[in-house]
């Protein structure tokens, strides 16, 4: 998803309404939005975990770097 994407996505919602995030186990929590940030793409072959990573993170050798904006439920 593009930034641009988000903002579609978005746009119908009043500008008051929360935005959440899945609590780590369970639950819901308040995004923390990050700085940009360099994501290794397509390093991760498993449905319980994302398929992209932090650089050094992943299992396999990925597909590239990106810079993206993470929203997360901390601020890592």
């Amino acid at each position: 998803m593009t930034v641009d994407e988000l903002r579609a996505a978005l746009a119908p919602f009043p500008g008051e309404m929360r935005v959440m995030v899945n609590g780590y186990e369970g639950g819901l929590s308040d995004p923390v939005l990050l700085a940009p940030t360099i994501i290794e793409l397509n390093t991760i072959r498993s449905d319980f975990y994302g398929p992209h990573s932090y650089p050094g993170e992943g299992w396999d050798d990925g597909k590239g770097t990106v810079t993206a904006v993470v929203l997360s439920r901390s601020s890592r």
